[in-house]
């Protein structure tokens, strides 16, 4: 998926990968977190707690999905 100017990809492992121009940033976390703000996401789950890395790169990657197939 791209989303202003990263590419977010889930590999096969279930790790999230983020792309700037090319190449890999690390870490990951503060730009999902970022782009989570963009889309007007939370970053707490539905106890209350931060989502992980994976978990957030997850809805992020949807939240991106459906705003495309709209």
């Amino acid at each position: 998926m791209s989303f202003q100017g990263y590419v977010i990809r889930e590999l096969e492992t279930g790790r999230i990968e983020v792309l700037r121009d090319g190449i890999p940033v690390d870490p990951v976390k503060p730009v999902l977190r970022e782009l989570a703000g963009n889309l007007n996401l939370g970053l707490l789950n539905s106890s209350g707690n931060a989502f992980n890395t994976r978990q957030l790169g997850s809805q992020i990657i949807k939240s991106i999905q459906d705003a495309e197939s709209v």
